[in-house]
């Protein structure tokens, strides 16, 4: 358990090592709730031998130190571990247990789940045609996933890292929320290595970079404005639910046939 100043609350880093199992992202999440904690970012691994990694940055406690923190948490643990011993198994909950580190490969990136949809994609599902980018850590294609024309963005086997594993978890996470005609639609994820990759709805006209400098585009004013337009719409709904883009730029702004 870590603590890190906030000028305003401090936040903490709070990590569970258990024994995985099913409903465990909802188990933990829910604990954090009831003790008043609010969660900012959540990361979530499966390791090759059963066990689970899970690592939360919460705020709302009011205090940097952390002794008092960890004795409340071990105590709605406890109360949850006696609800679940019969059916779900045993939630481990000793001190030793609150600082881990991740030493193997896992053989399923869990991302944290509340139930608001069914977001993972069977690898067989997907079709490959053309690749349309490439990055130091991915290369972006054109394909398909149900007859719906998808982009999908596949990480490097070769360039996998465990903080690779823990952007690509938080992405997903994060994109798996978003709902909103100006960004860019998520339509799912394949999270069993080596098959690491993200799915999201695929824009015809490719990026307004390539539009600029590749095609030489022009825009009218009436275009040009339904673009900045279009682009403070998606950003606002972003701020909105406190999401920071960090990376606004042309070739990260997609044009479909409208």
């Amino acid at each position: 358990m870590g603590v890190t100043p906030n000028f305003n609350r401090p936040m903490h880093e709070i990590t569970f090592s258990t024994i995985d199992k099913p409903k465990l992202l909802s188990q933990l999440t829910s604990i954090l709730g009831e003790i008043g904690l609010n969660i900012q970012e959540a990361h979530a691994f499966s390791t090759s031998d059963g066990f689970s990694l899970d690592v939360f940055v919460v705020e709302g406690w009011p205090n940097e130190e952390t002794e008092e923190l960890k004795g409340v948490l071990e105590k709605e643990i406890l109360k949850v571990k006696d609800q679940y011993l019969s059916n779900q198994g045993t939630l481990y909950s000793s001190n030793d247990q609150y600082q881990t580190r991740m030493e193997s490969s896992p053989d399923c990136i869990q991302i944290p789940f509340d139930g608001a949809d069914v977001w993972e994609i069977d690898p067989s599902q997907l079709k490959y045609e053309n690749k349309v980018g490439s990055g130091s850590f991915g290369d972006l294609f054109r394909g398909s996933y149900c007859s719906q024309d998808v982009a999908i963005k596949v990480l490097k086997p070769e360039r996998i890292s465990t903080d690779m594993l823990k952007e690509f978890a938080q992405e997903v996470y994060i994109m798996r929320k978003i709902r909103h005609k100006n960004v860019v639609q998520f339509i799912g994820a394949c999270t069993r290595p080596p098959n690491l990759c993200i799915v999201t709805e695929f824009m015809s006209r490719g990026s307004l970079y390539d539009f600029l400098h590749r095609q030489k585009g022009v825009f009218k004013l009436p275009s040009l404005l339904k673009v900045a337009i279009d682009v403070s719409k998606g950003m606002n709904y972003l701020h909105q639910n406190n999401i920071i883009h960090r990376d606004l730029k042309t070739a990260n702004l997609l044009m479909d046939e409208k």
